[in-house]
């Protein structure tokens, strides 16, 4: 695979974290304005992940952790959406998809359809 077959794959890879961490924590309750102070954070995200309960569902290697960490440092500031011209070093592809992959199988074992449904009632 050429290094440009790559770049789309890196990007779906990272939005896919995203989503899957921001998922998660909508199903524990968290409100669009801790989700907004989040931001594209992935360890911020991760970070809070973790602090509502998602080591019940994944534990994610130290390796694993950097890898993510390694992605953040593009993902954050949306390096990825807009040229910014330096280098960028993300590890092997395979080893972030897979990260990715146990990721959203992790998460999506504690949503439900109930968990989603109490998030679409009006606050109180």
């Amino acid at each position: 695979m050429t290094t440009h077959a790559f770049k789309p794959l890196q990007a779906f890879a990272h939005y896919s974290a995203h989503y899957h961490l921001k998922s998660f924590l909508i199903s524990r309750g968290l409100r669009e304005k801790e989700l907004r102070q989040a931001g594209h954070d992935l360890l911020t995200c991760l970070r809070l992940c973790r602090q509502h309960g998602l080591a019940r569902y994944v534990t994610l290697s130290w390796l694993q952790q950097m890898q993510i960490g390694r992605v953040n440092v593009y993902y954050k500031d949306k390096e990825l959406e807009y040229f910014v011209p330096r280098a960028k070093r993300f590890g092997n592809i395979d080893r972030l998809v897979e990260t990715v992959d146990q990721v959203a199988k992790a998460v999506f074992h504690p949503i439900t359809e109930e968990s989603f449904r109490a998030l679409s009632q009006p606050a109180t």
